[in-house]
């Protein structure tokens, strides 16, 4: 179900390094599995064009649950 929906799914470990994305999320974000994988999710994000505020927001939420449930624009 993950792999077909239009919204990104990213799947992290406890540490936050990605898993897993599916192929909305590689559109969105324009980077592959491959290439993100193993790699800290507020890291990454931080490198792309959001907004520190965004990037602030997603890393706060990060810290205080166990998901991430969230919308934003890149």
């Amino acid at each position: 179900m993950a792999q077909n929906t239009t919204n990104a799914v990213i799947i992290t470990d406890a540490q936050h390094r990605i898993l897993w994305l599916n192929n909305a999320a590689e559109s969105i974000f324009e980077f592959t599995l491959e290439f993100a994988s193993n790699k800290n999710l507020p890291e990454l994000l931080r490198d792309l064009s959001i907004s520190e505020f965004v990037w602030l927001d997603v890393t706060q939420k990060l810290k205080q649950q166990d998901k991430l449930d969230t919308e934003f624009s890149i």
